[in-house]
C-alpha cells in the first residue's frame, strides 16, 4: 500500500475538506499581509516598468520621452474602492498633470504593469488638457486589477507620432506599425508582428465607418521585410546585453520608419501568434 493512502488526512477526510483547510490558511496568511507587503512584491516584480526601464535606458535603443511617477498604496487603494477625491489620489494626480506640463500633449499614460490600450480614448490616450486625468487613471488601476498586480508608479510618455492604418476596439484604438520579440540574454528566439487578425475587434477609419478592407491593410501593415528583421534583430540583441533571461520586446515604428522600444516583459508570461513553435500554449 502506497504511503499517501496510509496517510490519515486522506483516509479520514474527504478532498473537499482539504481544500476548504487549504483555502483557509490562504485566507488567513493574506490577511497577515499588510499595505507595505503588497507594495513590496509589486515593486519586486520583474514585469514591473520601474524594474526593467532603468536597463532598457542603460542599452541606448529608442524610447519615449518618458516620466515615472510614484504612486502611493494608499492612493491606489482608494481608486481600487472607487474614490475619486481624496488627498492622495489627489496629489496623484497632481505628480502625473505636472509630468504631463514637462512632456507635452498629446501624452501615453500607463501604469506600472499596463495601459489598458483597447480602451485608448478612456484610458492611456491624453489628448489635451480638457481630459480628466483621474478618470483615465482609474480606467488603467481597474483594468491591472484582474492581475492582481497594482501600479507603483504612474508613466507619462510622449505619444509617438505614427501611420494610422485603421482604428479597433471599444476605445477606438490606432492600430500602428509594432513588433514582438522574444530574447534569451543576447540571442533572439523568434519574433512576429504584434496584432494577429484573430486580436481585431470592431475595426474601423478614423470618423467611425467600419472599414472593409481592414484584413488587406493588416496583412499590409503585418509584413516584414528582411531589412526590418535585421535591423530589429541587431536592437533586440542589443537590448538583450542589459537583462538576463527570457524576455519579450516590443516595437512600434514612428511616421518616418523609426523604431522605438515601448514595452517589455517576461518572455514566460507574454502572448506568441498561435503558429509560432514558441507557443507553449496551443
Amino acid at each position: 500500500m502506497s504511503e499517501q493512502t496510509n496517510n490519515p488526512d486522506f483516509t479520514k477526510m474527504d478532498i473537499g475538506e482539504i481544500i476548504g483547510r487549504a483555502a483557509k490558511r490562504q485566507e488567513e496568511e493574506l490577511a497577515k499581509k499588510t499595505p507595505e507587503d503588497y507594495r513590496r512584491e509589486w515593486l519586486a516584480n520583474p514585469n514591473n516598468m520601474v524594474n526593467w526601464f532603468p536597463k532598457l535606458l542603460e542599452s541606448g535603443v529608442s524610447v519615449p520621452e518618458t516620466v515615472l511617477v510614484e504612486a502611493s498604496y494608499e492612493a491606489i487603494s482608494h481608486l481600487v474602492d472607487g474614490k475619486r477625491n481624496t488627498e492622495d489620489i489627489n496629489q496623484l494626480v497632481q505628480n502625473v498633470e505636472s509630468a504631463i506640463q514637462r512632456v507635452g500633449y498629446p501624452v501615453f499614460i500607463r501604469g506600472s504593469f499596463s495601459s489598458n490600450k483597447h480602451y485608448w480614448k478612456e484610458s492611456c490616450f491624453v489628448r489635451d488638457g480638457e481630459v480628466s486625468i483621474v478618470s483615465h487613471i482609474i480606467e488603467i488601476v481597474q483594468y491591472e486589477g484582474f492581475g492582481d498586480l497594482f501600479s507603483t508608479h504612474f508613466i507619462v510618455r510622449k505619444l509617438i507620432d505614427t501611420d494610422h492604418y485603421f482604428y479597433a476596439f471599444d476605445g477606438k484604438m490606432p492600430v500602428t506599425k509594432e513588433r514582438r520579440y522574444f530574447i534569451s540574454d543576447e540571442e533572439v528566439i523568434c519574433h512576429h508582428p504584434y496584432w494577429p487578425q484573430e486580436s481585431i475587434v470592431d475595426p474601423i477609419d478614423v470618423e467611425g465607418n467600419p472599414v472593409t478592407d481592414w484584413q488587406e491593410k493588416l496583412e499590409k501593415l503585418n509584413y516584414e521585410s528582411e531589412l526590418e528583421i535585421k535591423h530589429l534583430s541587431e536592437l533586440s540583441r542589443q537590448v538583450g546585453k542589459h537583462f538576463d533571461g527570457f524576455w519579450s520586446v516590443d516595437w512600434l515604428s514612428d511616421i518616418n520608419g523609426n523604431w522605438n522600444c515601448i514595452d517589455m516583459a517576461l518572455g514566460s508570461m507574454s502572448y506568441h501568434w498561435k503558429d509560432c513553435e514558441h507557443n507553449l500554449v496551443k
